[in-house]
């Protein structure tokens, strides 16, 4: 097997589909086949120094092992905390000891926010334990930490700058063709594990479970998860030279993003292309013009898919009268930013969201924290206010570093910045550091860090910026 990010990807394809396919037969085996297969896989590749095709393996896990966790269940039994939805975490976890062996000359800046992100989610994993109980901060390991993990691992292990932006530029074209497209799919279908699981997992703000009256979610577990993530892919997608796939991926992607009826992705969207174009960077606009053609042909066959985005903003538009969900946000922040504010310690891992449920969530001590409406005030809840509000105000002066120094950088500098813009941007509504959507913001930060070097060794300066200075960057030392 060569190690290409291309051969990773579908070695976790042909897993993805051999479980989905087993789970026709003895279902319940799937729970157990499937981690410890993709567990062996992911060894294999790292021991074997396959560092590309396990970046390729490790994405595929993320996008598609939700998608195969609804099959399993829908052959067996509903599963609240299912084995396979740890696969992603599990293989991107097991990246750590080569992260720790590993060195590499970086931006400081990049640098020095992945170190603080290690520290600060280190102590909230520490003051979870104590205050939240060993399960309840372990169950948060997977989605807050496991991102973090893959993107140090983009960010020092591979040794070809080049191939980790090709890795990069690739996830976005195929990852935005198989979520969009599966979305428009699941939305005028709705495939029956995914009717199952809307229905077994009581999630309410999605809609009814029948097709073209539900919130899409494609392969992933809920639709701002799909949103975000569509996003950044669109966004990436602007520094795309193909022409053909760049119109097919970006009117699949637009197309999901529409039907997941999220405000706060589109928005996102809008502040990233925003941020293109203040750096003049003119191949937005063939991603607009390419929103208006698909808008337009959609009306004139008369598609769903128009009627309820339309509808969408007709609700936004008339705020306060039958849709709250903005109001309700709003006061919802409000109530919770004192509390926030002041816990300077935190309450740890383990105490907002669905970690919170997992030892009966005795230790929460509002039952607000269990479903947050800002990335913003769950970072200050679990980090405390000071390890909170340090690690956003990196992220934010690390996000307009990016965004300043892509200038005498390529389109697809630009493109990444962008999208670190966006995610960023999200953390109003979303923690966008978990989950899926973490895992596109730790790994585009990672490869603007790693990008830099290549471009410095190359460029006819040999002077750095202050916000641009390279360091050689140990980690786990």
């Amino acid at each position: 097997m060569t190690d290409r990010a291309l051969s990773g990807t579908l070695l976790g394809a042909g897993l993805c589909a051999a479980t989905a396919l087993g789970a026709f037969g003895p279902a319940a085996l799937m729970l157990v086949v499937f981690p410890l297969a993709a567990v062996v896989a992911a060894g294999w590749l790292l021991v074997t120094q396959r560092s590309y095709a396990y970046l390729g393996f490790a994405a595929t896990m993320w996008l598609v092992a939700p998608a195969v966790r609804r099959i399993v269940d829908w052959q067996s039994t509903y599963h609240d905390f299912s084995p396979v939805n740890a696969v992603p975490a599990l293989v991107s976890l097991m990246a750590v000891p080569w992260v720790l062996r590993a060195r590499r000359r970086l931006h400081h800046d990049v640098a020095w926010l992945f170190v603080l992100a290690t520290v600060v989610m280190a102590y909230a994993l520490a003051v979870g334990v104590v205050r939240n109980g060993v399960v309840s901060a372990a169950a948060d390991v997977p989605l807050i930490v496991a991102p973090l993990v893959l993107g140090l691992f983009v960010l020092m292990v591979p040794d070809d700058d080049a191939r980790v932006r090709a890795f990069v530029a690739g996830l976005a074209v195929w990852g935005a063709i198989l979520l969009g497209g599966y979305a428009v799919v699941q939305f005028q279908v709705l495939p029956p594990w995914d009717e199952a699981w809307m229905v077994d997992s009581g999630t309410g703000n999605l809609g009814e479970p029948v097709a073209g009256e539900f919130r899409t979610f494609s392969t992933l577990g809920t639709a701002s998860y799909l949103a975000q993530v569509l996003c950044a892919m669109l966004l990436v997608l602007v520094a795309e030279r193909r022409l053909p796939l760049q119109l097919v991926a970006g009117g699949a992607a637009l197309a999901g993003l529409g039907l997941t009826l999220s405000r706060q992705g589109w928005l996102a969207l809008v502040v990233g292309l925003l941020v293109l174009v203040a750096l003049r960077r003119l191949r937005a606009v063939r991603l607009l013009a390419l929103a208006v053609v698909l808008f337009v042909v959609l009306m004139s066959t008369g598609s769903p898919i128009v009627e309820r985005i339309t509808d969408r903003f007709e609700e936004t538009r008339t705020e306060g009268t039958e849709d709250t969900s903005l109001v309700d946000r709003y006061w919802f922040q409000y109530a919770v930013a004192p509390d926030a504010l002041r816990d300077l310690d935190g309450s740890g891992m383990g105490a907002t969201g669905r970690a919170a449920l997992v030892s009966g969530g005795s230790h929460v001590t509002a039952a607000r924290y269990v479903s947050f409406d800002s990335g913003v005030f769950e970072s200050l809840v679990r980090y405390g206010s000071v390890g909170g509000l340090a690690l956003l105000g990196s992220l934010v002066v690390v996000a307009v570093r990016l965004a300043r120094r892509s200038r005498r950088g390529t389109v697809f500098d630009a493109a990444c910045a962008a999208a670190v813009c966006a995610l960023t941007f999200g953390m109003l509504f979303q923690d966008t550091q978990r989950g899926a959507f973490g895992v596109m913001l730790w790994t585009l930060l990672a490869v603007q860090g790693r990008a830099s070097v290549s471009a410095a060794d190359s460029a006819p300066e040999p002077q750095e910026t202050a916000s641009g200075e390279l360091a050689e960057q140990p980690v786990g030392r």
